[in-house]
Order: structure tokens, then C-alpha cells, then sequence
């Protein structure tokens, strides 16, 4: 128990860092089209125009660094703002620096394999910072770059390993889930299995009434249910014009000394009370009348 739980916190920690780097990162490249950690930003050289010092594939680290700072022979990264490339991280060596009458530095930038400088100077605005390390032309580094930013290493490298430990957190939760709903039903079984047979009196309370005893609801009830039978037998001597019964009937009936309505049938109780049943569909029950009522 102890270990699954702890399990379940170093997944959950592993994947909160590694969608927090994932937003960071994001946001960085919307906003700058490069990511920078702590002042140092990490690109991939994918063209010769810095060979033979800089291979192509080579891994380089560009630490931010003001223009002032820069001078003639460093290598810089800058965005270009070339049209057929404009915004692309070009990294070349500065060849020159100038200075206009406003105090605003220009720098003439070329690549160690071209023949002739950039079309555009580098200004501040466009200035990534100052190459301060790169990869040499053999390096596992490259290889290991390359693979990772290829299809397949991004699936494995990537991919794999964020649906790897989600599927672990999913699975933790839900088995967590499981546990607590199997202990809520353990212990409303016990609940229900301790819990001791009501033997009320009749003077007791009803539960959440402060005047009402069992004893008056048995009496209201009881009431209720003489009421109802009453208004029942009532509405059993009330019957339908359409029967086909006839004041002649009745009248030749009444000679001799019974009731009779043709298509209904009648009872005469003890009591002398006379009911009248009108027809199956309109029988009401009156299997409580031995009640009395």
C-alpha cells in the first residue's frame, strides 16, 4: 500500500515537471521561434556555411550576450531577416563592427565557408547571443540529437514515455478509486448489519415529529380508512341511466317486496342498509366491510 501510493506521487511529480518544461518550452518558441534555460539556448547547425570549423549537425550552446560585448572573430547566433529565410536562426562569425552617429552597432557577419558577408547587418534587435561552445564533427552528441529530433526518437524519447507514465497515474487512480468505494460499502454493511431492530411503543415518538405517537398514527390511519369505505359504499348506489333500467321496473319490482334493478344486482344487509352494485367494472371491494364499517 505504502509503495503503491509512493509510486503514485513520484509519477505524478515526474509529470507535472515534465508538462510544466513542455508549457515553458511552448511558450518560448511561439514567442521567439528558440528556447533559452538560464541565459543559454541550444541549436543544431543544419548547413555547411560554417565548415570546416563548424560541421554540419553540429550541437552548439549560444550564451545571451549584449552587443557591446560582441567583437570581430566571435560567432554568433542572430534571426535572419532575409526574406527566403526571415526569422531563421543563422549562426555565422562576425567580420566586422560598426558604429553609427547615434551610437547604434552594426555588425558585418559571413560564414567561414562563403566568400562574401550577410546582405543585412545584425543589429540588437535580432541578436540571439555569442556561440561560447559546439560540438566537434565526430560526437555521439549529434547522433544522439539527431535521433531524438527524427520521427521515430520523438515517438520513444517523447511520446512514449508521457503516455507511459499517464497510463500509470490513470491506473493508480482508479484502483485507489475502487478501494475506497469497496471500504464505503464494507462499512455501510456493517452499519446496517449492527444496527438494532425498532421495537417502538405505542406511546413513543414517530421519528422527527415531537407531538405524533404511533399510537395516533394508527388512529389516524385507521380513520382515514373508514372514511374511504364509507365514500365507496356511497358511490356504489349511484348508477348509470344507461343501463337500461326503467321507472317501470322499478315500480313492478317494488310490489313484491324486493329490489331488483335489472342489469345491476343488489344485497340487503342486516342492518336494513341496501347496496348497489352497478355492473363488474364498478364493484368496489368491500372486503373490509367485516370489519364492520
Amino acid at each position: 500500500m505504502i509503495g503503491e501510493k509512493k509510486l503514485y506521487i513520484v509519477s505524478s511529480l515526474i509529470l507535472a515537471i515534465a508538462a510544466t518544461i513542455c508549457l515553458v518550452f511552448s511558450i518560448q518558441v511561439v514567442s521567439k521561434g528558440f528556447v533559452t534555460i538560464g541565459g543559454y539556448s541550444t541549436f543544431r547547425v543544419v548547413t555547411g556555411s560554417m565548415e570546416p570549423t563548424i560541421s554540419t549537425g553540429a550541437l552548439l550552446l549560444c550564451k545571451d550576450t549584449k552587443i557591446e560585448n560582441i567583437q570581430e572573430g566571435d560567432i554568433i547566433c542572430y534571426r535572419s531577416k532575409v526574406a527566403e529565410i526571415y526569422g531563421s536562426t543563422v549562426t555565422h562569425r562576425v567580420v566586422a563592427v560598426q558604429t553609427d552617429e547615434q551610437g547604434e552597432i552594426y555588425l558585418e557577419t559571413r560564414g567561414d565557408a562563403n566568400v562574401s558577408s550577410d546582405p543585412h547587418y545584425v543589429k540588437e534587435d535580432n541578436l540571439i547571443g555569442k556561440v561560447t561552445w559546439y560540438s566537434g564533427r565526430e560526437n555521439i552528441l549529434n547522433d544522439i540529437l539527431s535521433f531524438i529530433t527524427g520521427k521515430m526518437g520523438f515517438l520513444l524519447c517523447i511520446v512514449f514515455p508521457v503516455l507511459l507514465v499517464s497510463g500509470m497515474i490513470m491506473q493508480s487512480a482508479v484502483k485507489n478509486l475502487k478501494k475506497d468505494l469497496a471500504l464505503a460499502r464494507a462499512e455501510l454493511a456493517k452499519e446496517e448489519a449492527s444496527a438494532e431492530p425498532v421495537n417502538a411503543l405505542p406511546e413513543d415518538l414517530l421519528p422527527g415529529y415531537t407531538t405524533l405517537t404511533y399510537a395516533d398514527y394508527d388512529a389516524i390511519y385507521a380513520a382515514l380508512k373508514k372514511e374511504l369505505l364509507e365514500e365507496l359504499n356511497g358511490k356504489g348506489t349511484e348508477c348509470d341511466d344507461n343501463t337500461g333500467n326503467s321507472e317501470t321496473d322499478q315500480a313492478a319490482d317494488s310490489d313484491s317486496g324486493h329490489i331488483d334493478i335489472t342489469g345491476d344486482r343488489s344485497d340487503l344487509h342486516d342492518d336494513g342498509s341496501v347496496v348497489y352494485e352497478c355492473g363488474e367494472d364498478q364493484q368496489p371491494d368491500l372486503s373490509d366491510t367485516e370489519l364492520g364499517i
